[in-house]
């Protein structure tokens, strides 16, 4: 058996001398033999490294996983990062073959340091393990070469022969010295070592610093040799010969090297700043997929176009302008994925969702004569128009009629519905408010006779907000909403049993004089503008009183009644529910009981004839230029539960795993992004530094669940919603299924809030295309239908392009958890004891980048290159936290791309790094032909902003995106704005005195 023994190097010059001693015709003859082994040699490389080079395209693969804080990377054996060298002998005496394969892990320069944290840190800190394998096969030579390897390298290659040095064990092992495998020509006819790289000729110094805690290899190369020596010295400063290596700045890392055959290198990163990157031996990725997709995102772009000027145009202007390119919206794409799926299902049996689609689909071809009948029978199922006060003071009861409107989905007045107790988040309580409900009948905004029309918008200066006061004050101009009442009332024949048109004109003038005065003037009027409305929701700015103080503060309604009439349960007068504007209800509230003290007849039928407008408009009247979109995104809404269970189904198995192994590893990635981002800032107390680490590590993600469609136990089963008889008559069908859905709304008020079909049904839907957070739960949920999934999202994908998309949506609703709002829920409970805001300091810095961004409202203009208008506008403070949550998500998913820094691949034809392809894919992402002249009512009614503004500001607060394109100082997207680089979280300043 072979022994282990130390060997030692034979010494070159000895080796020198002793061959000086030989004959002329030795030496001679000897070099007559290494001039023809060379020529062999360079014969035999070519065929080599064209096998070689093809190995690495056709290799069989395997993975191994290993597991990194439950992180699952998947490596394969052979990658662009590792070689696989073969050593062969060929010893034509003793005809024996010998071969040992080391696997190869090139180092990048990398950073080493000490993390010298506070003990307080210790328990925060997170360490990334990065497996180092070696392999070493041989018969007659034993070889231990370690090699490390850390998560953020590349491949430094070059074209050599490599012997090796001595190299140090553990106290374990013997040493072993290597000595240079040489030609003898008495023992072997042909002998090589090769070890295959690839030679770079560009030579870029660059000088990296090395901070030692344990012994590290650093390898030299030369024309003839490269060897491995020991280095101890604390900091070692060298210069290397390449190009292209990612650069770390302000990053730590600490190396821990262990002595053994399984060697594992930690790494402890705790702050990545940037990562720059230049082209270093760059692999083009060639295949049929790459370049359409290189094409792809060459289309969209406008090359003529500054980046640091306007980066939404440079990234989407030719997608844009392009008369042959059609837009499909991501609520599209879902609409017609569970179109699809209903055809195939079709073929088995009729489902309701189909007899709804069919009955809506054969509506457009009933008359209008023929629906207003229909229409009119369906009016007085719900109430009766009342003529005669005595007979009205007998059967009109005010509550009941309110109860039968919001039943049949009809929130007149104001509304009534579930909500998370956020003082109690295992329960649901009521929140009462103005209606924000989308209308799932509602016109198109186009088509609202407030809307500007299309010369307005053309012009060559456009204000956006002068066209939305403009809409604002239309909107408030009740002349053609009354006139449109008494349309109503006199196509349905209200008050015609009176059998005299003079009469019949008075009671109609009477109804809708009074609507005008009591309720739009009296009620509405009291509430602000839509947009106020929406940021009061979204805040959560309600106040918090019992049911025993609306039942003795506002009497026109029973309010214990009314909750049992929607609810079908008693509530104790002590319970306290959520209630928006409270003042403007009150006075609202107050006006409608003197009208009901005076007048209860005309009080009831106004209230019911606002009804009957709203289904004449919506139901009667309505037409449409493209029926099939229109019955799928109504079905789609008004069957929430079977458009989900079709949007589900429409994936495979197979798919849906990936989805969810994708979003779920993405989302922990980020997280620990977050967490190592959050560290050593200094605005922070190290008590608060804890808490927000701690809110970080509760936070869950939710993806959708559909178990609750076939769940006996769930409320979708036991109300029978599934068992809905429908009919031809789609008008009919509408009610049945608006009665449906809100009866399965008030089913859920006595369930938990955290369960599956409630997150699902209550809060969002599979296929809707935003995400949400549920603050109270700590949840952040994820539809599928944010993104497109027929795009090939595979193993293969870019890394870059991944985290772009959907990991900077996910990262964005993180971050939604940290914004304005989100802050002041701890454990999911709101304005907890233990906040960030108690400490000083803490809620000074928060403070002032909340408020910075809170300010920032200042008139902005852009010129729009297509149709070069000049468009003014102004950002609304209700986007704040949307604007908090995109600034602070896309550089949370930059951030966490840099620190992962996994293989990559170039795509072919396009000149940018991976850093532009980060953000030039984020942008497209957005890319839209809608003009954003016709965005001016969303600008200031909906917290996301338009598309072209979202970039915009987006490039504007993300200094990283300006320095990838090497943007000026003072240019559109590298303003000069003091502490900037403080304004995203949690990169924040330590203001506070």
């Amino acid at each position: 058996m072979a022994q282990r023994a130390s060997y030692q190097i034979t010494n070159a010059e000895e080796g020198k001398a002793a061959q000086q001693d030989q004959s002329y015709r030795s030496c001679v003859l000897a070099l007559l033999i290494f001039l023809f082994l060379c020529i062999i040699l360079i014969l035999v490389s070519f065929p080599w490294k064209t096998y070689h080079f093809d190995h690495f395209e056709q290799e069989d693969e395997y993975t191994e996983t290993v597991q990194h804080y439950h992180r699952e990377h998947q490596t394969k054996r052979i990658t662009n990062s590792i070689e696989s060298v073969t050593i062969s002998v060929m010893d034509e005496m003793i005809t024996k073959e010998r071969e040992t394969n080391v696997e190869i892990f090139n180092v990048e320069n990398v950073t080493n340091q000490n993390n010298n944290n506070d003990n307080d840190d210790d328990d925060d800190d997170t360490k990334f393990d990065e497996l180092i394998n070696l392999e070493t096969s041989t018969k007659d030579l034993s070889i231990i070469t370690t090699l490390i390897t850390e998560e953020n390298q590349k491949t430094t290659s070059a074209n050599t022969n490599i012997p090796m040095e001595e190299i140090s064990s553990s106290e374990n092992e013997k040493n072993i010295d290597l000595s240079i495998i040489t030609m003898d020509t008495s023992l072997y006819n042909f002998s090589t070592f090769i070890f295959n790289f690839t030679e770079n000729s560009t030579s870029t110094p660059i000088t990296e610093k090395y901070q030692k805690t344990t012994d590290m290899i650093k390898t030299t190369s030369t024309d003839t040799n490269a060897f491995m020596e020991e280095v101890s010295s604390n900091e070692d400063e060298r210069n290397i010969t390449n190009i292209s290596e990612y650069i770390v700045s302000s990053s730590t890392i600490s190396t821990t090297v262990k002595n053994n055959i399984d060697d594992y290198t930690t790494i402890n990163t705790d702050t990545i700043d940037s990562t720059t990157d230049s082209s270093f031996n760059n692999q083009t990725c060639i295949s049929g997929e790459c370049k359409n997709l290189a094409s792809k995102i060459l289309f969209y772009m406008n090359h003529t176009i500054d980046p640091c000027e306007d980066f939404y145009e440079y990234a989407c202007g030719g997608f844009e302008i392009n008369p042959q390119t059609v837009e499909f919206n991501l609520e599209d794409i879902s609409y017609q994925r569970i179109l699809r799926q209903m055809k195939k299902e079709n073929v088995e049996n009729v489902s309701l969702f189909t007899k709804y689609y069919d009955s809506c689909m054969q509506y457009e071809k009933i008359n209008q004569t023929e629906r207003i009948k229909l229409a009119r029978k369906l009016l007085d199922k719900v109430g009766k128009f009342y003529t005669t006060k005595d007979l009205a003071e007998k059967h009109t009861n005010f509550t009941f009629l309110f109860a039968t409107l919001l039943l049949h989905n009809s929130a007149l007045l104001f509304d009534i519905v579930p909500d998370l107790d956020e003082y109690s988040p295992k329960q649901f309580t009521l929140k009462i408010g103005p209606t924000t409900y989308s209308n799932p009948f509602e016109i198109e905004e186009t088509n609202d006779p407030c809307y500007a029309d299309q010369l307005e918008r053309e012009k060559e200066t456009v204000d956006l907000g002068k066209l939305y006061r403009e809409y604002k004050t239309c909107k408030k101009n009740t002349t053609e909403f009354i006139k449109s009442i008494s349309e109503t009332l006199t196509t349905f024949g209200i008050f015609n049993e009176l059998n005299n048109s003079y009469n019949i004109s008075q009671f109609i003038s009477s109804t809708y004089i009074n609507i005008d005065f009591k309720i739009v003037k009296g009620f509405f009027a009291n509430f602000p503008s839509q947009d106020k409305i929406r940021e009061a929701y979204l805040m959560k700015n309600y106040t918090r009183i019992t049911i025993e103080e609306l039942q003795n503060n506002f009497k026109v309604i029973n309010w214990t009644q009314l909750i049992y009439f929607l609810t079908k349960q008693r509530v104790q007068e002590k319970v306290k529910v959520q209630v928006y504007f409270y003042n403007e209800l009150a006075k609202g509230l107050k006006i409608l009981e003197e009208f009901e003290k005076t007048d209860p007849m005309t009080l009831y039928n106004a209230l019911l004839a606002l009804y009957a407008r709203n289904l004449y408009h919506e139901l009667v009247l309505s037409k449409h230029v493209d029926v099939k979109k229109y019955c799928l995104r109504v079905a789609t809404n008004v069957l929430i539960p079977e458009a989900s269970n079709l949007y589900i189904s429409s994936f495979s198995k197979d798919e849906l795993i990936y989805i969810n192994e994708t979003i779920h590893s993405i989302f922990e990635k980020l997280k620990e992004t977050l967490k190592l981002n959050i560290k050593n800032k200094k605005w922070l107390t190290q008590k608060d530094r804890v808490a927000l680490i701690t809110k970080l590590n509760n936070l869950k993600i939710v993806l959708p669940d559909i178990s609750y469609f076939n769940n006996n136990k769930s409320i979708y089963i036991r109300y029978q919603a599934n068992k809905v008889n429908l009919s031809n008559n789609y008008l009919e069908n509408s009610i049945i299924l608006m009665q449906r859905y809100r009866k399965l709304i008030y089913g859920q008020v006595f369930t938990n809030p955290g369960d599956l079909e409630q997150i699902w049904t209550q809060y969002a839907k599979p296929y809707q295309s935003k995400g949400i957070v549920i603050y109270g739960l700590n949840l952040i949920v994820i539809p599928f239908g944010i993104i497109d999934w027929s795009m090939n999202y595979n193993e293969f994908s870019f890394d870059y392009i991944k985290m772009a998309t959907i990991g900077n949506i996910i990262a964005h609703q993180i971050a939604h958890h940290f914004d304005a709002n989100g802050i002041y829920y701890w454990n999911g409970t709101r304005d907890a004891k233990n906040s960030l805001l108690n400490d000083d300091k803490s809620r000074y810095n928060f403070n002032e980048y909340i408020n910075y961004h809170r300010n920032d409202q200042n008139y902005m203009s852009m010129i729009l290159s297509f149709t070069g208008q000049n468009v003014s506008y102004k950002i609304s403070q209700l986007t704040l936290n949307e604007r908090l949550s995109e600034i602070t998500g896309l550089r949370l998913a930059y951030d966490t791309l840099a620190r992962l820094r996994s293989k990559k691949d170039y795509l072919p034809w396009l000149e940018l790094d991976f850093n532009q392809l980060f953000y030039l894919t984020y942008a497209q992402m957005y890319c839209t032909k809608s003009p954003l002249t016709s965005s001016y009512i969303s600008l200031y009614e909906n917290e996301q902003l338009p598309n072209r503004i979202r970039i915009f500001v987006s490039a504007l607060n993300n200094m990283l995106l300006g320095k990838a394109w090497n943007c000026p100082q003072g240019s559109r997207i590298m303003p000069n704005i003091p502490y900037i680089e403080c304004k995203v979280f949690p990169y924040l300043c330590d203001t506070a005195e």
